[in-house]
């Protein structure tokens, strides 16, 4: 007989879903029905689904419409950003987004968004912040390119503007997925303008990542070609 369904039930699920369905499942891996999850779990259907679309809203598994739950693409590889060990340094929750609005995507938009040089594309800016020694200060400045087959203008923008988070406004397309399928990392010295956009010198240097977002079905939705000071951002690996 399935179990009541409780308030600490959903979380008991969560963990279960996760200990057994998910770390030991290679990426792209269906799991079973809610019913039969239900069934091995001796938690309600309803538990499951809760504990389920928590995991979709949080980036652990992919929801595809009429097929079911899937783990993750990646799964056994992740890039972690990370904060410099500075004491004095700290991230704030502050990003302004600029430049809103459409551009014609060149040879390399076109090729890491999968269309034609020269097809339109939702382009706009973002800026990230520090506080450092009690100073705020620019810590990442990005440029980002979305298909505009895959959301609208009007309501992505929106929902961007207010919530300042581009995985937030994707999601609030109902697009089935949004995750990260690779990034291009290399390390050179600043441009003129990221000279003066992150307050460095000419012999700094800076981290550029080229990374692409795409749906449950591996199509990409968005570029993000980002730059940060390297003394302030480091990278991790894992495989």
């Amino acid at each position: 007989m399935s179990r009541e369904n409780s308030e600490s039930d959903w979380l008991e699920a969560l963990s279960w879903i996760r200990l057994r369905k998910i770390k030991p499942s290679p990426p792209e891996t269906r799991l079973p029905s809610e019913d039969a999850l239900a069934k091995e779990s001796h938690f309600t259907r309803a538990v499951v689904r809760r504990a389920l679309q928590y995991l979709v809203e949080h980036g652990e598994l992919i929801s595809k419409k009429g097929s079911g739950y899937y783990t993750i693409y990646n799964l056994n590889r992740s890039v972690t950003i990370e904060k410099s060990m500075d004491p004095n340094t700290t991230i704030v929750d502050d990003t302004e987004v600029n430049d809103v609005g459409m551009v014609d995507a060149d040879e390399e938009v076109s090729r890491y968004l999968k269309v034609r040089p020269g097809e339109s594309v939702i382009f706009f800016r973002t800026k990230r912040f520090i506080f450092h020694n009690e100073q705020k200060r620019p810590c990442i400045i990005s440029r980002h390119y979305v298909r505009k087959d895959k959301v609208d203008l009007q309501t992505f923008s929106a929902n961007l503007n207010e919530y300042k988070s581009v995985s937030s406004a994707v999601r609030h397309e109902g697009v089935s997925a949004y995750l990260r399928t690779y990034t291009d990392v290399i390390c050179r010295f600043p441009a003129h303008e990221e000279r003066e956009q992150l307050t460095l010198g000419a012999s700094d240097i800076v981290i550029e990542t080229r990374g692409v977002n795409a749906d449950a079905d591996k199509d990409p939705i968005e570029l993000t070609v980002s730059c940060w000071p390297a003394h302030i951002w480091t990278m991790r690996f894992e495989f």
